[in-house]
């Protein structure tokens, strides 16, 4: 249970909460996503925005800590903000998240394909948070419900395919990515950091 409960006229939602995990060492997990913007909605810049790449998430993360104190402060369950900036800027917070993810998604893969397996992963899941973001971002604009649909599969494809897509991937995308300065390193999206 929580240290603080909710009271019963509570209409917060979280998008995620998922129980029997591995990560934080089998806390269940509390997950807000939040997309952030370094203008505010009269068009002036927040402060410090333009000299301090990820103003605007260290924001959002600190107002879903005060939207969520029992949750924030919690040492049963942890809350878990994720975090994007308009423009593909991801938290910290996310980043080591999906890492972390991939790393238990991974451990039921033989040694030698853990690594390649955990970077399928995350390049596919990046990929789909990256579609979910614009498409929550053109929704907010056009005032309009998102029309994309990310698919729900039921399960993930058998670890072997993941590792053989690394493979054909890496060695199609070696001599493309050779040319760029790219930090992409032959995945499908980029990650500004």
């Amino acid at each position: 249970g929580l240290e603080r409960r909710p009271w019963p006229g509570d209409h917060r939602n979280v998008e995620l909460l998922a129980r029997n995990l591995n990560l934080y060492h089998g806390a269940p997990l509390a997950s807000d996503a939040t997309t952030a913007s370094p203008l505010h909605a009269d068009g002036t810049a927040r402060p410090d925005a333009a000299r301090h790449p990820g103003t605007a998430i260290a924001a959002s993360e600190a107002d879903k800590a005060t939207k969520y104190p029992e949750l924030a402060t919690s040492q049963r369950i942890r809350l878990v903000v994720f975090a994007g900036e308009v423009g593909g800027r991801w938290s910290e917070a996310s980043e080591r998240f999906v890492r972390a993810l991939a790393r238990e998604k991974v451990e039921e893969a033989s040694r030698p394909l853990r690594r390649a397996t955990a970077a399928a992963l995350q390049r596919r899941w990046w990929t789909h948070l990256a579609v979910a973001a614009q498409d929550a971002l053109a929704a907010t604009l056009l005032g309009d419900a998102p029309q994309v649909d990310l698919g729900r599969p039921t399960s993930l494809p058998p670890l072997g395919d993941l590792a053989a897509r690394v493979v054909q991937d890496g060695r199609r995308n070696a001599s493309a990515s050779a040319g760029r300065g790219a930090s992409c390193r032959a995945s499908t999206v980029c990650i500004r950091r």
